[in-house]
């Protein structure tokens, strides 16, 4: 949407300016009750939600209990903005709705009122005539009553004064024929492409701002215009989120300290100590990103509902993770990006992190078993060393040695002369084939993030 359409948006759900209400309207944060954090009031994140939906231009809104949970005020001002939105840009809404209030009732264009087990409809109209539509039925509604409690009570089986089937029988003989008729004359009636259906629409849609041109996708801006706004959201999100960030410098400095006192003046120290190093640093890079998966599948509910209603694509919201955490593995190790795209992958398969925790357990011990250090191409049973071929820690290992190997420390041995390349590197079966390892990494990290967006798109879906 253009700045000017979401303002129109905000508008017309009553969120743009509601400075009475204590909230700065757009300048607001929704919060997340669950995790402690304030943020707008019920109604208006209900309105919000329902603003979200038609984002991308929905022309039919099908809307299951939306003031389910509400104040009988906020389940109001729902309905009455859902009926504005519906008169004002030509959208067509669905409502379910149980024992709404006269004043919510009153909203509606129409109203179907249902049974239940089975729901068989006993009335199609609107809520003036109900009254009298339930009198030709045989029953009395008083004038202080609200009709549509009335009516519920007399068509709710199991109750005292349940009728239903007075009212079915009726709907069948009176209001079904009338309205076969009506569908059978929509349906004779010449039809149309859906090019002639899209020009048609284009006068009310024109209320929205500029039209945007014909397009071949069902997301209604660019891939890249998506990439950026849900890449800025992310790094706003984790600006907001103090105690994480500080959670995550705190554990940062920690284990730098752990490092320093463990290899302190490492390079001035034979090359067994250097390797032992290098190899304790791609384990600590192997498991550090396992943290990202609790919060990955704790926002994966509300990806899905936003992926679904076409704002954006699931690579646009994978893509912004990889540079979020640019700078932490661009300066230290490529093995701590393939980790965190796997850990990711497992997060959209998994239908909760402690599931995702059990998952990965296999893939860390594959990948640090066969690391080329503990366990090499020498040692490993040949029917096994695809293991090995395909570890992004053993391939790093063997990048940081060779390239250690060449590596002068001031007042240090001399270069290649302390054993490094001459010993350990033919023992462990080392290459310099820095190529050959960015490669494998490289697929491994595509390969994990594909799987990932193909679970997000048909695993674990929400239940409506």
């Amino acid at each position: 949407m253009e700045r000017a359409q979401e303002e129109k948006m905000l508008k017309v759900f009553g969120l743009y300016d509601i400075r009475s209400l204590g909230v700065s309207g757009e300048k607001s944060w929704v919060g997340d009750p669950t995790q402690g954090a304030r943020g707008i009031s019920g109604g208006q994140r209900r309105r919000l939600s329902l603003a979200r939906s038609i984002a991308c231009g929905a022309r039919i809104m099908f809307c299951d209990e939306p003031t389910s949970g509400l104040s009988a005020t906020d389940a109001e001002h729902v309905v009455r903005y859902l009926r504005l939105l519906s008169h004002k840009y030509s959208v067509l809404i669905i409502m379910s709705i149980h024992q709404p209030r006269r004043e919510v009732a009153r909203l509606f264009d129409e109203l179907i009122l249902l049974t239940s087990n089975p729901g068989r409809a006993v009335y199609q109209g609107p809520l003036s005539g109900l009254s009298e539509y339930a009198e030709k039925v045989g029953f009395v509604v008083p004038k202080q009553v609200n009709p549509t409690d009335r009516v519920m009570d007399l068509i709710t089986p199991g109750t005292k004064s349940a009728r239903e089937q007075d009212f079915i029988q009726y709907f069948s003989q009176k209001q079904q024929p009338i309205l076969d008729e009506v569908v059978d004359a929509e349906l004779r009636r010449e039809r149309q492409t859906p090019m002639e259906i899209l020009h048609a629409m284009r006068e009310p849609l024109k209320v929205f701002g500029t039209l945007p041109t014909l397009r071949h996708s069902k997301y209604a801006v660019s891939f890249r215009r998506q990439l950026s706004v849900v890449a800025a959201r992310q790094f706003r999100l984790r600006c907001r989120d103090k105690m994480h960030f500080l959670g995550d410098l705190a554990g940062a400095i920690a284990k730098a300290l752990l490092f320093i006192l463990a290899y302190y003046e490492i390079g001035k120290k034979g090359s067994p100590l250097q390797a032992g190093y290098f190899f304790f640093v791609l384990m600590a890079s192997s498991i550090d990103q396992v943290k990202t998966m609790p919060k990955i599948i704790s926002e994966r509910t509300i990806m899905k509902l936003e992926t679904s209603e076409a704002l954006y694509s699931e690579w646009a919201y994978i893509l912004p993770f990889t540079f979020m955490s640019m700078h932490v593995w661009f300066w230290s190790l490529m093995v701590n990006a393939v980790m965190e795209s796997l850990y990711m992958m497992l997060s959209g398969i998994a239908k909760d992190a402690t599931t995702a925790q059990v998952m990965s357990l296999p893939f860390l011990l594959l990948f640090m078993l066969y690391n080329g250090f503990t366990v090499t191409i020498q040692t490993c049973p040949k029917w096994l060393a695809w293991a090995i071929d395909i570890s992004p820690v053993a391939y790093a290992m063997e990048a940081m040695t060779v390239a250690a190997a060449e590596y002068c420390v001031p007042d240090g041995p001399p270069c290649g002369q302390d054993g490094l390349y001459s010993a350990i590197v033919p023992h462990f079966g080392y290459k310099n084939r820095p190529k050959q390892a960015l490669s494998v990494m490289c697929a491994c990290m595509i390969i994990f993030r594909a799987v990932h967006v193909l679970a997000l798109k048909f695993l674990n879906n929400i239940k409506r």
